[in-house]
């Protein structure tokens, strides 16, 4: 939580936020007086904070701190952990069982064993328990993401297909939450359906993102297959990248990041032909680092190296800064581009990546030497 906790329970840290209350008053304003409103509000605070509880006993046995936030739509236990597919399932589950068991099963023995014998009040708050504690915890136990169930669902497939989980959950998600929702309008719960609408929405807003996510995902990849020394396994997925991707500005650099795969695998003409090819079209031209590569490797050693040591200190791409600095490294061509970068103003930042490059693919020789040549410099 970024705000300071209002208060602690077995040592877990515990917000709540005053739209809680507010949601939870409305939902109860279906009782009419004021008595079951009240127990409403009280009953469905403490139940809430129990499912909350279980969650962050679950952390707390894997090593991990949690912290408890009570918002609008319910509650939200967090740690700061990597959990494997097991691990997720059993915190997941741990939240509705622990009200389920603690507090509805009491109430169920109650009105199993003594429902005829009740007041009128006890009846109704015993409902109440029974409402918040089964029924909400079933409701939670569907497979719609973010409750547990869609969390459960998405552990689940996390063993199958890891890469597509969470995308195969969001669509499940979809499909129960506008189910659910038909089957609320239908008996006329106008709040139900709001709120499996809004399910709905942003799972399928997920599910619109994913691919975003995924192709970033690639061109992390790509970057570190290539830091890594394996450019074919860098191609492969620039190239299954560029076959997702429909945006104009992410389809050119991903064509660039093809090329810059075919440059470290001694094939030039790729980067050559891309460069050629925008020659006639300014605002596709490639980045500067990616024609200085193209010199350096077609044998025009003194123009590589002088607008490569341009490019390392203007050259607006960060990532395309990254593969200069490493092709140059590749080319043992780094002690020369420094003394030119060190000649720049600004050019010490761009010697110091080249440095950090060598130091990340293990030349600690290079690195020194590059250390020493900056601080001659």
């Amino acid at each position: 939580m970024d705000a300071p906790p209002h208060f602690t329970v077995f040592g877990v840290p515990v917000r709540v936020e005053p739209f809680f209350f507010v949601i939870i008053a409305l939902l109860g304003l279906a009782y009419g007086e004021p008595l079951y409103i009240a127990t409403w509000v009280g009953l469905a605070f403490v139940s809430v904070l129990v499912h909350e509880l279980g969650h962050a006993a679950a952390f707390r046995h894997y090593g991990h701190q949690p912290s408890i936030l009570l918002h609008g739509f319910g509650g939200l236990t967090s740690a700061r952990a990597a959990l494997t597919p097991g691990r997720s399932i059993v915190v997941s589950l741990a939240g509705p069982l622990s009200a389920m068991v603690l507090l509805g099963g009491p109430a169920w023995l109650a009105v199993v064993s003594g429902w005829g014998d009740m007041s009128p009040e006890a009846e109704v708050i015993l409902f109440q328990a029974l409402f918040i504690n089964i029924g909400w915890s079933l409701l939670n136990l569907l497979p719609i993401l973010p409750l547990d169930g869609g969390n459960v669902t998405a552990a689940v497939l996390e063993y199958f297909t890891p890469r597509n989980a969470r995308r195969i959950a969001a669509g499940v998600s979809v499909v129960v939450a506008v189910a659910l929702g038909l089957v609320a309008v239908a008996y006329g719960l106008v709040f139900g359906a709001l709120v499996a609408g809004f399910f709905a929405f942003t799972n399928l807003r997920e599910l619109r993102s994913r691919p975003q996510q995924d192709v970033a995902d690639k061109l992390v990849g790509t970057l570190q297959a290539l830091l890594a020394g394996d450019a074919a396994a860098a191609e492969q997925l620039a190239r299954a990248a560029l076959a997702s991707v429909r945006h104009p500005d992410d389809q050119r650099w991903l064509r660039e990041l093809v090329a810059w795969c075919r440059l470290f695998q001694g094939d030039a003409g790729p980067a050559a032909s891309l460069s050629a090819a925008a020659a006639s079209q300014p605002d596709n031209r490639p980045s500067s680092t990616l024609e200085a590569g193209v010199a350096l490797a077609s044998g025009r050693v003194a123009e590589g190296l002088s607008v490569m040591a341009w490019a390392l200190v203007n050259e607006p791409r960060s990532d395309a800064r990254v593969l200069g600095a490493l092709l140059t490294a590749r080319l043992g061509l780094a002690p020369q581009v420094v003394d030119e970068l060190v000649r720049l103003d600004g050019g010490r930042e761009g010697a110091a990546l080249l440095r950090d490059v060598l130091q990340r693919t293990g030349d600690l020789q290079g690195a020194q030497e590059l250390e020493r040549r900056i601080a001659e410099g």
